[in-house]
């Protein structure tokens, strides 16, 4: 009946509070042992069966990266706890599927580590990887996850491709000193290095002339500002 005592109010908060922990205890307890998944359907068709699908333990979030025509999706697979105790920010892995089913597999990644990030070219003919504990290492793979180009090895967690053209960058920003080295992934040559420290953002301008840095709140409240680097040299 109401009104209601300050001590009823409380003992119905409690109760409350103890129903959802009971649910919640009894929702985890069902999802013990039971592995996450990614499945492909083909949109319109009659099948109800997957094209492609693939299932992972030890999954707590995961990031779907598609490429330009939708033939190929990369699965960043993200655990909080790491069970091997290597990494204070938990595990990672790189999945690749493609909708013809030929791949559902790991992407064979050449050094222990987290993914820091994983980027479809513009095409979407070629992916480039950024992984490994630092100094991390940067691969190039084609789209049937064939190793392409190594591009070496440093403070790296970020990888912007160029869209017009065979560019790319690949940097380290965040936590890192915010150094950058820039690549031609067709004629195989780096092209040049430079820093850019407290960049929060990056991004190529639309024509790819340009490399643009940032320093924006909320993530640093001082020294805000923006750099922009032509691709050739002032």
């Amino acid at each position: 009946k109401w009104p209601i005592t300050n001590e009823e109010l409380v003992l119905l908060l409690f109760g409350i509070l103890l129903f959802r922990f009971l649910i919640y205890k009894k929702f985890h307890e069902l999802l013990q042992g039971v592995p996450a998944s990614v499945q492909i359907f083909a949109c319109g068709a009659s099948q109800s069966q997957p094209v492609a699908r693939r299932s992972f333990f030890r999954c707590s979030t995961t990031q779907l990266k598609w490429n330009h025509g939708s033939t190929g999706l990369l699965v960043v697979v993200q655990s909080d706890v790491d069970k091997t105790n290597q990494s204070y920010y938990g595990e990672s892995k790189l999945y690749y599927l493609t909708t013809d089913g030929v791949h559902e597999g790991l992407v064979p990644l050449r050094k222990d580590g987290p993914v820091h990030d994983a980027q479809w070219s513009h095409s979407g003919l070629e992916f480039a990887v950024v992984y490994g504990f630092m100094p991390a290492k940067a691969t190039l793979f084609d789209k049937k996850c064939n190793p392409l180009l190594e591009l070496g090895a440093g403070p790296y967690n970020t990888i912007r491709w160029n869209p017009k053209g065979k560019f790319l960058c690949l940097a380290g920003f965040g936590n890192l000193p915010g150094d950058m080295v820039f690549w031609d992934y067709v004629d195989k040559k780096q092209l040049g290095t430079t820093k850019a420290e407290w960049s929060v953002t990056s991004e190529w301008s639309p024509d790819g002339c340009y490399f643009m840095t940032a320093t924006t709140a909320p993530r640093l409240q001082v020294d805000n500002g923006y750099v922009c680097c032509p691709l050739v040299g002032p």
